[in-house]
């Protein structure tokens, strides 16, 4: 009788350290396959972000996607909430198609609030819904928490972003860095035809 509890608690054992290993590796594989687009997250605190409008699996409401998607979308943006920043006094939110050159569809400048409702946004010059040629696109919303407004937002709507310079222009006011206080990270993803 021993023995066979022994056994059955060692099997246990194993079973555990198997299951955990492979949470790990799947943890590992999801976040891998999503590229942060931000180049200066490193050694900045981080929030999360939430949004209503991204179902638990990850996807994107259709209503939030372009007139241009199929299936058509509203081009509403996505409700966005998130928890203030300690010494913010404004945030800038970007949404970009990692798989397709970081194309920008989303700029909005000079946010006060931290809660925005969907549909919030829906002018063109601001907010292009995602419209994916074809299969599946990651996407990302990053907002930055900034201790003072630039005078000018980098990125053009509807068109490739260069990450870096967006985020050099939010960072540096007046010639110094450090604008830039946190960042915030939504992941989200919108499959063509889905």
């Amino acid at each position: 009788m021993k023995k066979f509890i022994t056994t059955c608690m060692l099997l246990a054992s194993i079973m555990m350290i198997v299951s955990g290993c492979s949470s790990k590796e799947e943890k590992d594989v999801k976040q891998s396959s999503q590229k942060d687009v931000s180049t200066i997250m490193q050694g900045r605190a981080g929030f999360e972000v939430t949004s209503e409008s991204v179902d638990s699996s990850g996807n994107l409401k259709t209503e939030c996607c372009a007139v241009t998607a199929a299936p058509k979308g509203d081009n509403l943006s996505p409700q966005l909430s998130w928890n203030p920043v300690e010494g913010a006094n404004s945030y800038a939110i970007y949404m970009f198609d990692s798989d397709a050159d970081n194309f920008l569809h989303w700029r909005l400048a000079d946010i006060k609030e931290t809660t925005l409702d969907e549909g919030a946004v829906s002018i063109e010059k601001m907010y292009v819904g995602p419209y994916p040629p074809e299969g599946t696109h990651n996407y990302q919303i990053v907002v930055y928490a900034l201790k003072d407004s630039p005078k000018i937002y980098e990125g053009k709507i509807n068109s490739p972003a260069d990450v870096k310079a967006i985020e050099k222009n939010l960072d540096e006011i007046d010639g110094q860095s450090g604008n830039v206080i946190a960042i915030g990270v939504l992941n989200f993803k919108v499959t063509r035809g889905e």
